[in-house]
């Protein structure tokens, strides 16, 4: 990671999908290192499709889970972090897989630079309530930056609409934005 130091601004991406998010980012800021991690080869191979159409020299990509690179990462490192749409994880059982748990919001926190961003979507209601709850438990290492009551239903400016929201939206679900500040 040391490489990308000299980047002013650090954008990750866990769990890119196809990539149309953070290709978009980095388009946006063209001065930033974006990271798209994913695990999945069809993902990966999109997001490479988008970085060479795009000539995008600004992104990485690591084609592997978030747990395995998470340690190389030095603490403080990304101004921004996004997961969006990442999967439910519904059952009880499989809690601890969930991307934001009580015990993985440490561990977002210290690769977060202070004042970072950590920007959240999803569409799914039992996620969202175990987010909401986990985040407001960890309100020491997180402050809740929507400013209104009805912010969280709109999603960001700086972000476009993913394919998994337009289908969230053909389906009657309702997406949801949370956006948290590192304190």
């Amino acid at each position: 990671m040391a490489q990308y130091a000299q980047y002013n601004h650090k954008i990750l991406e866990i769990g890119s999908g196809g990539g149309e998010q953070i290709a978009h980012l980095a388009v946006q800021n063209p001065a930033s290192f974006c990271l798209a991690v994913e695990p999945f080869m069809n993902g990966v191979g999109k997001i490479c499709q988008h970085i060479y159409n795009g000539k995008m020299p600004n992104i990485r990509v690591y084609p592997d889970s978030f747990w395995h690179i998470y340690p190389d990462i030095p603490d403080g490192f990304f101004d921004t972090i996004c997961i969006f749409y990442p999967d439910p994880w519904r059952k009880a059982r499989h809690y601890e897989r969930r991307m934001i748990t009580k015990t993985k919001i440490a561990d977002i926190s210290r690769i977060l630079k202070t004042g970072g961003e950590l920007q959240f979507a999803t569409d799914d209601t039992i996620l969202l309530q175990s987010v909401m709850v986990d985040m407001y438990m960890a309100r020491n290492q997180f402050a809740w930056v929507n400013s209104g009551p009805n912010q969280f239903l709109h999603r960001p400016p700086q972000f476009i609409e993913s394919r998994y929201e337009t289908k969230a939206i053909e389906q009657g679900r309702v997406p949801v934005y949370l956006q948290y500040r590192n304190i």
